[in-house]
C-alpha cells in the first residue's frame, strides 16, 4: 500500500501570523525598548514569537522533503523523480559483502626431507536479502575446484594465474523456529576437523529446527540430504545426516554443549573419484569400492568458561567418532581441543592445543581434515598462537607434530617417522 504525499496547507492562523509580521515590519521602531508604547511592545513580542514559529515550520518542511526523497517521491512543489541509489538505504542494507585473504609460509619436514612453500587464499562472499525470510548467497574462493578440502594456492608454477571457483551458491529460508537451505552451503552441523574439514561445503538440502528454546537451554535438530556423486550408468553416492545439539547455560560464566550426529554414506561407485577423494581409506583389491562402509556416529562435547573476563574465555571440547560400518576394528577416533583467549577484536590473543588420534576407516577421508599429510590413521599434536595487532588482522603461528597411528601394508617410508609442519599466517578479514 503506497503512502500519499503529505501536503502542508496554510491555516487561517498562519495567514494571520504572516499579516501581523508584515504590519510589525511597517511600524516605526525606537532605539530603547522602554520608550515604546505598551501596545508596540506587545506587537514586537508577538512578531518575535511568529518568527520563531516560522523557523520551526521551515525546519519541518526540510525534514519532510528529506523523507520524501528517501522514499523516491518528489519534494513539495517539484516533479516526481526516482530515488538515487545514494538516497535509498534499503538497497545497500539488503546486500552484505564479506571476505578474507591469507598469506602463509609453511615448512614440512621429518629430518631427512623438507619442503618450504608459500600459500595464498582469498575468499569473497555476498548475500542478498530478498525479504525478511529469504536470502540468496554465493562465495568465490581460490583453490582447486576439484578439491573440496582446501582453498589454498601454492605459489609457484612459473607464476601461473590463480584458479578461482564458486564454493557456495545457495538459497535460505528463515522461519520462526528454524531455517532451510538448498544448493551448496556452509556445513550446517556442529563439527571438528576430525570428521569435517573446515573448507568442505556440503551440497543438497538441509534444515534446522529449534525443538526447545529457553533462557538457559536450547535443543536443536539438523538434517542434511547431500548428493555426493551422480552417475548415469552406475549407482549414485549420497549422504544422509542428522544431528541433535543441546546447549545449556547453568551459570552466566558457563556454557555447555553436546552435539551427537549420525552420517550414513552410501557410496555406489568410485568411478568419478580421484586420488584426493579416496585419500587414506582402504579399497577393495580391484580399487572399485571402499573396503568398509561408512556409517559414522559422531559426538562433540564442549564447555566454555568466561569467568576470567569477556576477552579471555577458556574452551575445551572432545570429538569422538566411531564407524559402525567398518570392515574391522580400525573404526574409531577422537580429537581433544583446548584454548585460552579469543581472536575477535584488536588486542585479543588466543593459545590452543590439539591432540587427535584415529584409525584408518574411522572417518571418510574424502571430507576429513587436510592440515597434515594424513587424513586418517594418524596421531597428532597441534599448537596454535594467535594475536590481533589491529582490528581484523590476525597473526597466527601453528605447529603440527604427527605420525601414523598403526602399521598398514603399503605405507613404505611413511611408517614410524614423526613429521613436523610449521605454519605462519597473516590473515585479513572484512
Amino acid at each position: 500500500m503506497s503512502r500519499q504525499p503529505t501536503r502542508l496547507i496554510p491555516t487561517r492562523a498562519t495567514w494571520c501570523c504572516v499579516a501581523l509580521t508584515a504590519l510589525a515590519g511597517a511600524l516605526p521602531t525606537h532605539s530603547a525598548a522602554h520608550t515604546a508604547p505598551p501596545s508596540e511592545r506587545r506587537l514586537r513580542a508577538m512578531s518575535q514569537k511568529i518568527a520563531r514559529l516560522e523557523q520551526q515550520l521551515t525546519s519541518l518542511q526540510a525534514q519532510l522533503r528529506q523523507l520524501r526523497s528517501q522514499d523516491g517521491r518528489a519534494a513539495p512543489g517539484g516533479p516526481e523523480r526516482p530515488a538515487s541509489p545514494a538516497s535509498t538505504p534499503a538497497v545497500p542494507s539488503a546486500l552484505s559483502l564479506s571476505g578474507d585473504a591469507r598469506l602463509r609460509y609453511e615448512y614440512t619436514g621429518d629430518g631427512d626431507r623438507h619442503r618450504n612453500r608459500g600459500v595464498l587464499r582469498a575468499r569473497l562472499a555476498a548475500e542478498y536479502r530478498l525479504d525478511d525470510r529469504i536470502d540468496i548467497g554465493a562465495r568465490l574462493t581460490t583453490g582447486d575446484a576439484g578439491d573440496p578440502n582446501s582453498s589454498d594456492i601454492t605459489l609457484g608454477n612459473f607464476v601461473d594465474d590463480l584458479e578461482v571457483s564458486l564454493d557456495r551458491a545457495y538459497a535460505r529460508y528463515r522461519g520462526s523456529r528454524g531455517t532451510a537451505l538448498g544448493g551448496k552451503f556452509a556445513n550446517p552441523f556442529t563439527t571438528r576437523e576430525l570428521v569435517w574439514d573446515g573448507d568442505v561445503n556440503p551440497q543438497g538440502v538441509a534444515a534446522s529446527m529449534a525443538l526447545l528454546r529457553s533462557q538457559r537451554a536450547r535443543l536443536q535438530a539438523t538434517a542434511l540430504l547431500s548428493p555426493i556423486d551422480e552417475q548415469i550408468d552406475a549407482d549414485d553416492s549420497t549422504l544422509r545426516g542428522a544431528q541433535l545439539e543441546l546447549t545449556l547455560q547453568p551459570h552466566h560464566d558457563w556454557t555447555l554443549a553436546l552435539a551427537s550426529a549420525y552420517y550414513d554414506y552410501e557410496i555406489g561407485s568410485l568411478a568419478a573419484a580421484d586420488r584426493g577423494d579416496i585419500r587414506d581409506n582402504r579399497l577393495t583389491a580391484d580399487s572399485s569400492a571402499y573396503l568398509s562402509d561408512f556409517n559414522l556416529w559422531d559426538s562433540v562435547a564442549s564447555a566454555e568458561y568466561r569467568g576470567l573476563g569477556e576477552h579471555l574465555p577458556v574452551r575445551i571440547s572432545l570429538d569422538y567418532v566411531t564407524n559402525l560400518g567398518a570392515f574391522d576394528s580400525q573404526d574409531s577416533g577422537y580429537q581433544l581441543d583446548f584454548s585460552l583467549g579469543d581472536s575477535q577484536h584488536a588486542g585479543d590473543w588466543r593459545a590452543g592445543y590439539t591432540y587427535a588420534r584415529n584409525d584408518i576407516d574411522a572417518v571418510l577421508a574424502a571430507f576429513s581434515q587436510d592440515n597434515i599429510t594424513y587424513s586418517s590413521n594418524y596421531r597428532m599434536h597441534g599448537l596454535t598462537l594467535e594475536y590481533l595487532p589491529v582490528e581484523d588482522v590476525v597473526l597466527n603461528l601453528t605447529a603440527f607434530h604427527y605420525t601414523r597411528n598403526r602399521f598398514q601394508p603399503g605405507y613404505g617410508d611413511d611408517w614410524g617417522s614423526w613429521i613436523t609442519r610449521l605454519r605462519m599466517n597473516v590473515s585479513f578479514r572484512f
